[in-house]
């Protein structure tokens, strides 16, 4: 993974590395408080000076909508270069099969959005 954030970098990506193992069990057993968690964690691996996620949450909406809007309104646009995740220890989410489901149906959604150049 280092190795291809290296290259990422090379190449004028902003890079973020996640370590999932940082990630509380009250985190994994909630899709909530887990996108909350990775938002926050991900703003906070650009060294973005603040973390919006507590004030822009919106309860009304489901939590991967919100995650999506966060990326996309608050991360997304505080540069203009595409942004490389890496996530380690991702398998921790294997245990909590419902948290799989729905974060990597999530990725792949942004993947496929990606590509039409909606995130950007």
């Amino acid at each position: 993974m280092t190795r291809v954030l290296h290259h990422a970098e090379q190449h004028g990506y902003r890079t973020a590395s996640l370590s999932f193992q940082q990630a509380d069990n009250v985190r994994l057993a909630d899709l909530d408080k887990f996108l909350q968690w990775f938002c926050a964690g991900v703003t906070r691996k650009l060294k973005l000076p603040t973390n919006k996620v507590a004030e822009l949450w919106d309860y009304f909406l489901g939590s991967k909508d919100n995650s999506s809007e966060y990326f996309e309104n608050e991360l997304l646009t505080e540069f203009t270069t595409p942004l490389a995740l890496g996530l380690d220890d991702v398998d921790r989410i294997f245990e909590h099969q419902e948290i799989a489901s729905d974060f990597f149906g999530l990725l792949r959604t942004w993947h496929e959005q990606g590509k039409k150049s909606i995130f950007r």
